[in-house]
This record gives structure tokens, sequence and C-alpha cells, in this order.
């Protein structure tokens, strides 16, 4: 949760170049875990499986992106 939450904020921040307001830390881990906690509550994961698949294909991205931007 931790590490999503950092990696979106790195995203967002990154992506913005300084014009959006900073937000901490805990509200990007609560952005991470809120869609996280609603998919856990699922009593079969094979009504979901895009949406799983579209979110680990999203974090992997993100962290894809931003070490892409960083590294340039």
């Amino acid at each position: 949760m931790v590490t999503g939450g950092q990696t979106l904020k790195k995203f967002v921040e990154l992506s913005c170049d300084g014009r959006c307001t900073d937000i901490r830390l805990t509200f990007y881990i609560m952005m991470f875990a809120s869609p996280q906690f609603v998919l856990s509550q699922c009593p079969n994961f094979n009504s979901v499986s895009a949406a799983a698949a579209a979110m680990s294909l999203c974090y992997s991205m993100i962290a894809f992106i931003t070490s892409v931007v960083r590294a340039a």
C-alpha cells in the first residue's frame, strides 16, 4: 500500500511539473488502497478479473513511466 501510494505521488509530481497543489502521502496511499479494499470484498475474483488486470497494468505502467522520466 505504501509503495503504491509513493509511486502514485511521484507520478503526479512528475506529470504536474509543479502546477498541482501538494497533497500529503497519506492521501495518495488512501487513493491507492481504496479500489483494492473494494475489490478485496468480492467473493469471486472471476467477476473482477478484468478490473484486477487493469489495476495491475496501471500500477506497472506508473512505475515504468516514473522510472523512465526519472532517468531522463
